[in-house]
């Protein structure tokens, strides 16, 4: 979460932009916009993409809030912030409240985006959700336990928690089966975990990151999709956890965000920082962002909806 400092200095700045007639196009009825009124006004989409899964008008609440408690959201593209909810409908993952999924603010090739996560919690919901599933468990192994792993031709799996003083966590592991009896396990050590976040998130060493506020969750996640990955999963299944650290843009035009290509830059994907970030931010990519905030240049603010053929 950025800091007062950050929140202050770039409520000024949206501030300052709203008043600013030279802004080319800004209008009366376009300043009114914002990206609340956006969200609002994507009520109707939120409810088919939800199915039975929540109250659309809980999850429009819900996404109101997020954006309002983040101004790095409230100045992100809305075609990715939009996108990055249409992904926690349609998979029916409330976002940022019970573990289940999260929307992030990124810097993505310059400018701040929402960048979509599978929670922990939530990938065990996709899991349970499809017919296949039959159980699935993950872990923490402790150095007093007695614990004991094999490979091979006949692997196996030991696992006893010492009673009390059961010292630091020094593997992770995860346990999945299927209906059809099909299983397997998946043991890393906490280095492991440490090193595939290193290598995976770039956002690993902030300390806003999720590796740094809910490591156990995060770790469990890890062990959880690396097992996941080593099972017959339905195409529905594997396509759903190929939604996980993605950033994609909204349109409407796509049957299903899935569809949506991922536009992440991995080279220079920043998660935000805070007070330090707008300070090193150019003047011009602030006043830009928040004019697109501000303004809604790129959706017709009588529908909501994009202009065909919008770009970055």
């Amino acid at each position: 979460m950025a800091s007062n400092q950050f929140k202050e200095a770039l409520t000024k700045k949206i501030s300052a932009n709203k008043k600013d007639d030279s802004v080319p196009g800004l209008t009366e009825k376009k300043r009114e916009m914002s990206i609340i009124d956006l969200i609002k006004k994507q009520q109707p989409a939120f409810k088919m993409a939800l199915g039975k899964a929540m109250e659309p008008e809980r999850f429009t609440r819900i996404a109101m809030t997020i954006v309002r408690q983040s101004p790095e959201l409230m100045i992100s593209t809305p075609a990715s912030l939009l996108g990055a909810l249409m992904q926690s409908a349609q998979l029916g993952l409330e976002p940022n409240t019970l573990g289940k999924s999260y929307i992030i603010p990124r810097r993505n090739k310059g400018v701040w985006e929402a960048n979509f996560q599978i929670g922990y919690k939530g990938l065990l919901e996709l899991f349970y959700n499809s017919s296949q599933a039959q159980s699935v468990m993950t872990e923490a192994v402790y150095e007093n336990d007695d614990f004991e792993y094999e490979l091979g031709l006949e692997p196996k799996l030991k696992h006893i928690p010492a009673l009390s003083d059961r010292g630091d966590i020094i593997f992770y592991y995860a346990v999945a089966r299927m209906k059809n009896g099909a299983y397997a396990f998946k043991v890393m050590s906490v280095d492991d975990i440490k090193a595939h976040a290193v290598k995976h998130s770039k956002a690993y060493a902030s300390n806003n990151s999720p590796w740094v506020n809910h490591f156990d969750a995060m770790a469990k996640k890890t062990v959880l999709i690396q097992v996941l990955k080593t099972l017959p999963l339905s195409t529905r299944l594997n396509n759903q956890i190929e939604q996980d650290n993605t950033i994609k843009h909204y349109d409407k035009n796509l049957n299903s965000m899935e569809e949506a290509v991922d536009v992440t830059d991995f080279s220079s994907v920043e998660i935000s920082e805070g007070a330090d970030e707008l300070s090193g931010t150019d003047e011009n990519e602030i006043h830009a962002s928040v004019s697109r905030a501000v303004n809604q240049e790129m959706f017709n603010p009588e529908t909501g909806e994009f202009f065909t053929g919008y770009t970055q």
